[in-house]
């Protein structure tokens, strides 16, 4: 699987403990590693890559041509329809995991597991479907798994950058049908104050959902949405919240 990682200044905080954790549980010697951003981020992808690619059976980083627009959501629109068209450029052929910082892996072998889910499921993606807010509808969470050549079976993601809606929620009608739920992800979206309670690994949401301030799945290997790194401090400091999953 290839694992893409996009990195700006937005994030910057969380670098220094998304590298720590993703590396304590490496290395993945059947794995890629790409990390992207715009020219003006370049720094904060390239130590990344200097952080991870030891880690990894291939590294590289992609910088865009041009910075495109920042703010929520035309900045993440902007680095998924271009990252999305680098893959088109290259002929990616290789399943993709679109890895945001505030993603935390929690366990041992998660990369692995995360891969054979997704050949046994056999969705073309894999990770959150989810409710959308005040309506009927539901999403595909775009942190998530995509197929290798995903820019030949969609469409949508050619528009994104002309919509000021997230391009998650913009694409679900395309790619909803074609995504599955994963078992292993587990969405907590904009949580931080993670701490380890009796009922598991729990954090504080500021989305008013209850569901993300439930306790982490028992079976989770990977965490999507903590943005203080308070999860990725927690399992490097103390070792008795890993297993190992298989």
């Amino acid at each position: 699987m290839l694992v893409i990682v996009p990195a700006s200044f937005h994030d910057k905080n969380l670098i220094k403990a998304f590298c720590k954790v993703v590396n304590f549980f490496g290395p993945y010697p059947a794995h890629e590693l790409l990390t992207v951003s715009r020219p003006a981020d370049a720094q904060y992808s390239k130590k990344i890559l200097d952080a991870l690619s030891g880690g990894f059976a291939k590294s590289s980083q992609h910088i865009f041509d041009e910075n495109g627009p920042v703010g929520w959501p035309l900045g993440p629109n902007f680095y998924w329809h271009q990252t999305i068209q680098y893959l088109k450029k290259t002929n990616n052929s290789s399943s993709w995991l679109w890895m945001e910082l505030d993603m935390t892996p929690i366990a041992e072998n998660w990369l692995d597991v995360l891969n054979k889910e997704y050949i046994d499921k056999g969705t073309d993606c894999l990770g959150t479907i989810q409710r959308n807010k005040n309506a009927t509808d539901y999403h595909f969470v775009g942190a998530g798994i995509y197929p290798a050549d995903f820019y030949k079976k969609y469409t949508s993601w050619k528009s994104v950058l002309d919509s000021s809606v997230a391009f998650d929620v913009f694409c679900q009608h395309e790619i909803v049908p074609s995504a599955s739920n994963s078992s292993f992800i587990d969405h907590k979206f904009r949580t931080s104050y993670f701490k380890c309670t009796n009922e598991g690994l729990r954090g504080l949401s500021s989305d008013k959902s209850p569901e993300f301030s439930q306790p982490v799945r028992d079976d989770c290997v990977l965490v999507h949405g903590c943005v203080d790194s308070s999860l990725a401090n927690l399992i490097l400091n103390d070792h008795s919240y890993i297993f190992t999953a298989t």
